[in-house]
């Protein structure tokens, strides 16, 4: 319980009667929506360091990517190649997607 009051407070800037009353799904939609605006910050600094790194005099061969700085976004986007997948491994990728979709819908 205390790491999520700690979360609530810290991350989220919620005074503790906010955090109250608050349903675990206003919660989780309040937790996710940071975790957006984190990864978006994160994005404009993987920009700004690979446009230094690709301009500079010693740039790789390979051009950086702005995603190479936003923290689980490699290990997702090789996750993501369904063309590496076999078709039982695509299937269960696919069925995962349409659960996630439903249950972001019921919460609303």
């Amino acid at each position: 319980m205390e790491d999520i009051w700690a979360v609530a407070r810290f991350d989220l800037g919620l005074s503790t009667t906010e955090f109250g009353e608050l349903s675990p799904a206003l919660f989780e939609s309040l937790v996710e929506r940071k975790r957006q605006a984190d990864r978006e910050e994160y994005l404009r600094a993987g920009i700004i360091a690979s446009s230094i790194i690709n301009s500079s005099m010693g740039a790789p061969e390979k051009a950086i990517s702005p995603w190479d700085f936003v923290p689980g976004e490699k290990e997702q986007k090789e996750t993501m190649d369904l063309t590496q997948m076999t078709p039982e491994d695509q299937a269960s990728y696919v069925l995962k997607m349409f659960n996630k979709i439903k249950r972001t819908r019921k919460k609303r």
